[in-house]
């Protein structure tokens, strides 16, 4: 199922330096797995969007994880923000933001067809990505 990333993506390599930054970041991101039917799907708890499977946990945490490194990488590449391991997120700043009703409606659709569970994450990555961070 799933191809060796050394310096490609696709055929389509990525610098040492990008890949480098990716698996430093990516290698703390965290794994879900679930099983449906004898296979096992996987998917990242930072990047919901990014999935793999695989015929045992073991194959599809790998695969997952390949996954992840190449989503990561091509991040980079764009210049946008990857977004923090779970673990090490330490959000202490409260930040009031007031939308309106018509604003809600348009905003968390959009949301969830990327992949978040609510607005306020979604709005976090996008402003961050934003800034080119």
């Amino acid at each position: 199922m799933s191809k060796k990333l050394k310096n490609s993506d696709a055929g389509r390599p990525f610098s040492k330096t990008v890949l480098a930054a990716a698996r430093k970041v990516s290698r703390h991101y965290h794994v879900v797995i679930e099983e449906t039917d004898g296979i096992f799907l996987g998917s990242g708890l930072e990047m919901p969007l990014v999935m793999a499977d695989g015929r045992t946990p073991a194959e599809c945490l790998k695969n997952t994880r390949e996954a992840l490194l190449a989503a990561s990488a091509a991040l980079i590449e764009r210049g946008d923000c990857l977004p923090q391991p779970m673990d090490q997120l330490h959000r202490t700043i409260h930040v009031d933001l007031r939308l309106t009703g018509y604003e809600k409606r348009v905003i968390e659709p959009a949301a969830r067809r990327r992949g978040y569970d609510g607005v306020s994450e979604f709005l976090r990555v996008t402003a961050l990505n934003a800034c080119h961070c």
